[in-house]
């Protein structure tokens, strides 16, 4: 959730949301992939610490991640957005009493618990931590939403309502987003250079300053190659640190995304193609 480190946030930054973004996951007991959706803020926009009482913590930035197996990005970027737009209180909850009531709760003998946490309403949390209850409730509903042949929307509050595509068209849902972005930030002439690239099984490395960018022009890119796949290794984002720089010299092909405010050389890599944006 923070592949550039988990820094302070510089002084002087006002902006309340800056990086929104994707990562994928394999499954390989299931033979699938796990999308992680991730919305980054500041805490300095909250008028309290909605988790725990440490004054120091408003000094870091904050990531709400959704894991899924459904890759609805316009869905889980509006579900996610509307949660930090409710802590801040800016909006009334629409009680769902009768959908939420679908929910089946996970029992603790049915989760299994990652170290240093414990079972909490269906999900489990660290003990230093305070989570609201409408947050919860508001996890458990849209936990109980399940996509069906046929489209539909579901209102969150009195100014939130969401779009959930149909099961037959969320592939199409999702390259819609992604490829906008795609044609948005390349030019025709680098999009096909790249297209050829990662068919002829070489490597490319593409860097930019927005990790939402960098997320998804590669997703758009996977898509692109349909229904051929790319048999090398796929980094949306190569977090920021010495173990996984390190794999830029991997002599296998690889399509990586690298965040371009982080100091990387990439003139000495001879079989990679470098596109900026």
């Amino acid at each position: 959730c923070f592949p550039n480190g988990f820094k302070e946030i510089q002084t002087g930054n006002k902006k309340n949301i800056f990086q929104q973004f994707i990562f994928r996951l394999n499954d390989t007991k299931r033979n699938s992939s796990i999308y992680g959706f991730c919305y980054q803020t500041h805490f300095h926009i909250f008028p309290n610490l909605f988790y725990e009482d440490d004054s120091p913590a408003t000094k870091y930035p904050v990531c709400f991640c959704l894991l899924t197996y459904i890759p609805m990005i316009s869905t889980h970027f509006c579900f996610l957005h509307f949660i930090v737009i409710s802590l801040l209180k800016k909006e009334k909850f629409i009680h769902n009493r009768e959908i939420t009531h679908k929910y089946i709760q996970p029992e603790e003998k049915e989760t299994l618990l990652l170290d240093d946490m414990f079972y909490y309403e269906g999900g489990q949390k660290i003990n230093s931590i305070n989570i609201p209850s409408v947050l919860f409730s508001e996890l458990k509903l849209y936990k109980a939403l399940h996509i069906s042949s046929k489209s539909f929307s579901v209102k969150f509050s009195s100014k939130t309502e969401i779009f959930f595509p149909s099961n037959r068209k969320i592939d199409m849902h999702s390259y819609y987003t992604t490829l906008d972005c795609l044609f948005s930030v390349l030019s025709t002439k680098n999009i096909i250079k790249i297209i050829s690239t990662l068919l002829l099984e070489k490597t490319i490395i593409i860097k930019s300053k927005h990790l939402h960018n960098l997320t998804f022009v590669n997703f758009a890119l996977i898509s692109l190659l349909s229904p051929f796949k790319f048999n090398g290794l796929n980094f949306p984002i190569l977090p920021n640190t010495e173990k996984y720089i390190s794999l830029l010299d991997s002599p296998i092909p690889y399509l990586c995304g690298l965040y371009s405010l982080n100091n990387v050389n990439t003139s000495s890599l001879f079989f990679s193609d470098v596109i900026s944006f």
